[in-house]
């Protein structure tokens, strides 16, 4: 059973995680199959007594192990539900890394034909955001700023740069997941919702999405790449220039299927 899960993580554990909330997920499981090992090792250990003496011959210094294991799984549980909390509450969004370009300012979506779903507080301090937008089936990546650009499938952002994600969907629910980055975020049609994200270490974070939207939902993938500041300001740089080529092209082509007049 350990063996298929090694393909994308280690043998006994997630890993580690590129975010504070990744490794704050990453520590919680460790803690949580800790304690639960230790409450199956002594409910294993209570049958292995119990199949060798009948009733009337367990020894007496045997008989406060099931109160252990009982209390062991009660924490265990409890632990999961405390994490299952932390991840779905709002809270403030960890601050840029020191060194991040004053310039970087994060811009909250917006917009009127849309309700306002799960929120999170803006970023403080220098940072950036993104439109993300699920659609059968792949995801949209719209920079705003002086990141201005669009992208699809793959999100690239800077190293220990907070990053505003703005989610919406054009058709069906989806489901933005990379572990790496912790829990997953909805786009819902109709409504935008708000999440953040900040990559402490630079590297190719692979993801999908968790949420049955169709017969073909299963090649809805993505990737966040997480590159230097500056890397990515060079990507950035040359995505807009890409776009502005394109925006360009098509206007001197629907200029030409008009005849070239425009009035």
């Amino acid at each position: 059973m350990a063996l298929p899960q090694a393909a994308s993580a280690g043998v006994a554990s997630p890993n580690p995680g590129a975010s504070p909330t990744g490794q704050d997920v990453f520590v919680l499981y460790l803690l949580v199959i800790g304690l639960g090992a230790v409450a199956v090792l002594a409910l294993i250990r209570n049958l292995w007594i119990a199949l060798r003496h009948r009733p009337d011959e367990l020894p007496k210094q045997e008989e406060g192990l099931a109160p252990l294991a009982i209390a062991a799984a009660f924490v265990a549980l409890g632990l999961t539900v405390a994490g299952a909390i932390g991840m779905g509450r709002d809270h403030t969004p960890e601050a840029s890394a020191a060194g991040t370009p004053s310039d970087y300012k994060a811009e909250p979506f917006s917009d009127p034909g849309l309700k306002s779903g799960h929120m999170v507080k803006t970023p403080a301090g220098p940072a950036m955001s993104v439109n993300v937008n699920g659609q059968q089936y792949l995801w949209r990546y719209t920079y705003s700023g002086k990141q201005s650009g669009t992208s699809y499938r793959d999100l690239v952002i800077p190293k220990g740069v907070t990053v505003l994600l703005n989610f919406t969907s054009s058709d069906v629910v989806h489901s933005w997941w990379v572990p790496d980055f912790g829990g997953s975020f909805d786009a819902v049609p109709g409504y935008f919702n708000r999440g953040w994200i900040r990559a402490d270490k630079t590297g190719v974070f692979k993801g999908a999405s968790t949420t049955m939207s169709g017969s073909n939902y299963q090649s809805m993938t993505t990737r966040v790449i997480v590159l230097p500041v500056k890397n990515f300001e060079a990507w950035a740089e040359s995505k807009a220039s890409d776009n502005s080529d394109a925006t360009s092209a098509l206007a001197a082509e629907n200029s030409g299927a008009t005849g070239g007049t425009t009035k």
